[in-house]
């Protein structure tokens, strides 16, 4: 077996990435078109309730395949944080509701926004995006695995069934903690959430929380989760101030 470097190694998953972000353009571009298309498709079915479903189904596929290829680009370039001084934090929490609050609706889910203290933000506005929607969908799928628990019974579900609540402090730590009523987590897999390509879901790829993990890192933050199997999880991350290039308190 001929022995490969590091220098070779490392050339190769630069090629890897390069190549990872052509296809997820290539991709993105017709997936785009998918979406737009089958929108449309959806507000003509109103009236049609077994058909809206199927194209319901339809987007539903088209909006994971869409967090896959996020996940698997964000995964492979590993890139560090672009640091954009942000006015607050309630501006991105908000359009990362818009992302997540239709996919939360079409099965049944009320998430609520709790913002409390705002303040000026030092972060990747791109990266804690995803990282606030990787979270939130995977407490909206832990609600979703709950539904189809033989035990359950829709009257035991709180309302809203996740919360959401946003607070930045008076020396700019910034915490968003995210509260679900789902499915929770085992003590065994709690220890391993965290890995990459780690998943208990039939169509997961098991990266959503790794790239979460590794973000909050290179942001010099915590994250921190409480969860009991079928009652719900609690995810907990901190944000300290950035008070240097890249060094924060």
């Amino acid at each position: 077996m001929d022995y490969v470097t590091e220098a070779e190694r490392t050339k190769r998953l630069i090629a890897m990435g390069e190549m990872a972000a052509t296809l997820a353009h290539e991709i993105r571009n017709p997936l785009g078109s998918m979406e737009l298309f089958c929108s449309l498709l959806q507000k003509d079915l109103a009236t049609q309730p077994d058909q809206l479903y199927l194209a319901e189904q339809i987007h539903r596929g088209i909006r994971t395949l869409e967090r896959v290829i996020s996940n698997s680009l964000q995964f492979v370039r590993n890139s560090p944080p672009q640091w954009q001084k942000l006015p607050g934090a309630h501006a991105l929490l908000h359009d990362v509701m818009d992302q997540v609050r239709p996919r939360a609706h079409a099965i049944g889910i009320e998430v609520e926004l709790h913002l409390e203290s705002d303040g000026e933000l030092t972060v990747d506005r791109f990266q804690m995006h995803q990282v606030l929607v990787n979270v939130i969908v995977n407490a909206v799928e832990a609600i979703e695995a709950k539904f189809h628990l033989p035990e359950f019974h829709e009257t035991e579900m709180p309302k809203p069934a996740i919360v959401v609540t946003s607070a930045v402090s008076a020396n700019g730590t910034w915490t968003v903690i995210v509260k679900d009523f789902g499915i929770g987590i085992s003590t065994e897999d709690e220890q391993r959430i965290f890995d990459p390509f780690f998943t208990k879901k039939d169509h997961g790829t098991g990266l959503g929380l790794s790239i979460v993990h590794s973000t909050i890192a290179s942001h010099h933050g915590s994250t921190k989760i409480a969860s009991i199997p079928n009652q719900g999880t609690t995810f907990t991350i901190v944000i300290p101030p950035l008070k240097g290039e890249g060094e924060r308190v």
